[in-house]
């Protein structure tokens, strides 16, 4: 089963469409951390159960299993272990308060999302960051986020992302943290290693103090600007080394393509489609709209490959789309597109 969006429990501010198309838009342009919890329905309470299994008339406890259980209405998350400490979504949120800065988050969007089992067990919130990228050119900009997902299973760690939505496309763009990692200080900042970092991402599993965790994890976070100073930073030279068609489809055939001679045919179709989304992004380039130097550059072709990857590469329902970019294929191959971009752009330069 696919995961899906639990539509009664999702929230939007602004009157734009959210990220991904998900969540409902509410009239409201900013919400604070209380709203979102009341109107996304996330005040539940999430509690550790004993596990039995049955057999006959009898109940036998299962040694060192637990079940995750919502205290309201009875419904089962998911099965963990002894180590495993519940963080309640109300603490998630608070957990966003604080990064941000008390009282100017900008929630996004917020929402669970059924898991395999057909539980609501995972949850997402989206945060708008209040500034504006400029990636190049004088109408290229883009919204920086930071998106927190968890679940209450046992199969997802608690997950922190920057993530930036371009204006003139909407596409999602990812840069590994590792570009920006050094300039940050960042391996100071995670200290005694309760918190993990990976690609663009920090996480800390629901064992331990938790408390802690969320403090040390404050402590990552709160490097947000000086990261999307960095991403800012690398997004404008990408916009400022050329590249010609034959350079591109050397790029998308790297991205995309097959060793297979059996392939050929599809792979010819995605060279069409990922020239055809590159064509609107050289237009805008030469136009001197998304690059200051006015002709076809790296990030015209890193735009396309993205874009195809978003939204044409393979059929699937909004919601599984959403899990893909957090935490399956899409986002990866999302971050493999900037790296094969950023790599060519150095050699080049």
């Amino acid at each position: 089963m696919a995961h899906m969006i639990v539509e009664n429990h999702m929230v939007s501010s602004g009157n734009k469409k959210p990220w991904h198309d998900r969540g409902v838009v509410l009239p409201d342009d900013l919400l604070t951390s209380e709203q979102v919890i009341r109107a996304a329905g996330m005040n539940r309470t999430v509690v550790k159960t004993p596990l039995f299994a049955q057999m006959n008339s009898m109940m036998i406890p299962v040694a060192g299993k637990w079940a995750t259980v919502v205290q309201e209405t009875g419904e089962v998350l998911g099965v963990v272990g002894d180590d495993y400490e519940v963080l309640q979504d109300w603490d998630a949120f608070t957990f966003f308060d604080d990064i941000v800065g008390s009282g100017q988050a900008v929630y996004e969007t917020a929402g669970y999302l059924y898991n395999a089992q057909g539980a609501s067990s995972r949850m997402w919130l989206l945060a708008r960051i209040p500034r504006e990228l400029h990636y190049g050119g004088r109408e290229d900009t883009a919204t920086p986020y930071m998106l927190l997902y968890h679940g209450h299973d046992g199969m997802l760690a608690v997950r922190v992302m920057w993530t930036a939505v371009r204006v003139v496309c909407n596409n999602t763009v990812r840069m590994a943290l590792s570009y920006s990692r050094q300039a940050l200080d960042l391996d100071d900042e995670v200290g005694a290693g309760r918190v993990g970092m990976n690609i663009d991402q920090v996480y800390f599993k629901h064992t331990g103090d938790m408390a802690a965790k969320l403090e040390q994890a404050k402590l990552i976070l709160g490097v947000t600007e000086a990261y999307y100073a960095k991403h800012e930073e690398v997004m404008r030279h990408l916009a400022s080394v050329k590249m010609d068609d034959n350079q591109a489809g050397d790029y998308f055939l790297d991205l995309f393509g097959s060793d297979s001679e059996d392939a050929m045919t599809r792979d010819e179709k995605k060279l069409d489609k990922l020239f055809d989304l590159r064509e609107r992004e050289v237009e805008m380039a030469v136009n001197g709209l998304t690059s200051s130097i006015n002709e076809p550059t790296v990030a015209c072709a890193y735009n396309a490959a993205i874009e195809f990857v978003q939204f044409h590469s393979q059929k699937r329902r909004k919601d599984s789309a959403l899990e893909s970019m957090i935490t399956g294929t899409v986002g990866r191959k999302t971050l493999e597109a900037f790296d094969s971009a950023f790599e060519y752009a150095q050699k080049a330069a």
